[in-house]
């Protein structure tokens, strides 16, 4: 008797213990949404490795990647409910799904993850800024263009690909986002490179070599050629100027 006693004692305690872990980890993920919402990827991948213990507490690479999805799913459901088009996270998704079947540890699903989730708070950023400087003076179609060319920065997307997007012809694409944006659809690709740019120029530490690489710039030197052309000066000096 007294030793079914303490047996049920130990899974009580054990019971509780695992109660408070999962409270502890609701929290943090909440925390984490919230940035993600925001659009804070730098301050939200610095807050996952943080907290990395306590979102990922188990060693197993299956239950590891496992919890990776469910804090992407989080993430994506949160930018949705923050307005970003479904199909802007598609891409994001897709890329993960794809990724989590080549995974073979625990670090690479964890690593993912805190990829993924970045990307996902850079997508509602740019979404956000984007839509706020242009809603409502173009039609829904050229909107819903440039929503699926955020969604695969840095790369540059076939006219082709973005016609089929939105359920038009590639020339007709074309002409109604000339018309109605007073610029071509590569203009626009390049114009909004330049303000991802600026904002991690403003924003981050990271070098001048690598914001050319995470932006798909072939080359540092011609990252400041574009830059210079768009903005009338360097990167060095727009970050000096600017910096908060």
């Amino acid at each position: 008797m007294i030793e079914n006693k303490n047996v049920e004692m130990r899974q009580l305690a054990s019971d509780n213990s695992i109660a408070r872990e999962e409270e502890v980890r609701y929290d943090v993920v909440q925390e984490l949404l919230g940035m993600v919402r925001y659009g804070n990827a730098a301050k939200a991948e610095r807050f996952f490795y943080d907290n990395i213990k306590v979102l990922f507490p188990e060693e197993d690479h299956f239950l590891t990647a496992l919890r990776a999805s469910e804090y992407v799913a989080a993430a994506a459901e949160q930018a949705v409910l923050d307005g970003i088009r479904g199909q802007v996270l598609i891409q994001a998704l897709s890329d993960m799904r794809k990724r989590i079947r080549k995974i073979q540890t625990a670090r690479e699903a964890r690593e993912q993850c805190v990829f993924t989730v970045r990307k996902i708070a850079e997508l509602t950023r740019t979404v956000r800024d984007v839509r706020k400087d242009y809603n409502g003076q173009y039609s829904p179609a050229v909107l819903a263009c440039m929503d699926s060319i955020i969604s695969h920065m840095p790369e540059k997307r076939l006219v082709t690909d973005l016609a089929d997007d939105v359920h038009l012809s590639p020339k007709y694409l074309s002409a109604l986002f000339a018309r109605e944006t007073g610029k071509t659809i590569s203009e626009f690709e390049q114009e909004l490179s330049v303000r991802e740019a600026k904002f991690l120029l403003q924003n981050t530490d990271f070098a001048y070599s690598d914001i050319s690489y995470m932006l798909n710039y072939s080359s540092q030197s011609y990252f400041n050629a574009v830059f210079r052309k768009e903005t009338g000066m360097t990167p060095s000096q727009y970050r000096r100027m600017h910096r908060k």
